[in-house]
C-alpha cells in the first residue's frame, strides 16, 4: 500500500548486468573465505563454540537474546501502529 502522496519508483531496466555478477559473485566467494579463515584459526570444539567456552558474563548474554530477538517485523509494525493510531 501506498501513503497518499508517496511516489513509488523503481529506476534501472530490471535487468542484472555483468557488473551486477560480479558483485554478487565478488560477495560470495569473499564470505566464503572469510569463513574458512576464521574457521582454521578456531582451534576449539562445536560445544565451546554454541556455549562461548562457558566464558561469557550473563550481561552479555542477555543482550544478545534481546537483540536477537528484535527483527525488522518490529520496525515495520511499530510504524504501521503509528500510521494507524496516529
Amino acid at each position: 500500500f501506498l501513503v497518499e502522496g508517496a511516489v513509488a519508483e523503481v529506476s534501472g531496466s530490471g535487468v542484472i548486468t555483468a557488473l551486477d555478477w560480479i558483485i554478487i559473485v565478488a560477495s560470495l566467494v569473499g564470505t566464503l573465505i572469510l569463513g574458512l579463515w576464521t574457521a582454521s584459526k578456531n582451534s576449539g570444539s562445536s560445544a565451546d563454540y554454541f556455549v562461548g567456552s562457558r566464558e561469557m558474563g550473563w550481561g552479555v548474554v542477555g543482550a544478545s537474546m534481546f537483540a536477537s530477538n528484535i527483527g525488522t517485523e518490529h520496525f515495520v509494525g511499530q510504524a504501521g501502529s503509528a500510521a494507524a493510531g496516529g
